[in-house]
């Protein structure tokens, strides 16, 4: 039980340095202020570390010999390569979708995307992203790409909070995860994918796009 309350402090305090590198919040080569954090969150220096050591091996932070942690250049490379992971495993596991996603699931997504209006807030709109899209991945066949995307998820959630910031973008993602869903309703992986691959590509340029307007109001650059 105390493994998983760790697990759990851990994966906050995680989400919580990432996010704030990712938004410029913490710039780059900025120390990474233990007791502050720990402060911020109530929690201890234990599940803080351990979010350090993961954020340290995904290429987030680099650890100085004693001098401490610090912040790395988050770059538009960065995002590159997230985004054309997801595609590459996403188109993957569409072809699975395609054949065995029940028309009960479809509906429910659907139903979902239906519901949001132009006054929807911004979580109701990445509640619906990440069904529609975990709804795909979940037909993904290999458990290590499984693991791979769930490695990259809170990175992805990231971008998708950035890709929001560029204006409409949240009606247009709307409109295309219902054409893919519409096309994986007539089990028609050809179209599926095409839609697919746009959609991501799309993310991928708003987030680019967003990012640098981020970087430059943050930092001047």
């Amino acid at each position: 039980m105390e493994t998983e309350k760790t697990d759990s402090l851990s994966e906050i305090a995680y989400r919580y340095i990432l996010e704030q590198i990712i938004s410029f919040t913490y710039k780059p080569n900025d120390p990474i202020l233990e007791n502050e954090i720990c402060r911020d969150l109530n929690i201890s220096r234990t599940p803080l570390r351990e979010a350090l050591r993961r954020l340290e091996a995904e290429g987030f932070v680099t650890k100085a010999r004693n001098r401490g942690t610090f912040v790395r250049a988050y770059t538009v490379e960065d995002i590159i390569e997230s985004c054309d992971i997801r595609k590459l495993f996403e188109v993957y596991s569409l072809r699975n979708c395609v054949k065995n996603v029940s028309q009960d699931e479809l509906q429910t997504v659907k139903k979902e995307l239906q519901f949001l209006k132009i006054d929807s807030t911004p979580s109701e709109y990445y509640k619906t992203d990440s069904d529609l899209h975990n709804m795909i991945t979940r037909y993904c066949m290999s458990t290590r790409m499984r693991s791979i995307l769930a490695s990259l998820s809170v990175q992805l959630d990231a971008f998708q909070k950035i890709s929001a910031q560029t204006p409409n973008r949240l009606l247009q993602s709307k409109e295309e995860h219902l054409n893919i869903v519409e096309a994986i309703e007539k089990r028609d992986l050809e179209l599926a994918t095409t839609l697919l691959e746009s959609h991501l590509e799309n993310v991928k340029e708003s987030s680019i796009r967003a990012f640098q307007k981020m970087r430059i109001d943050k930092i001047g650059i």
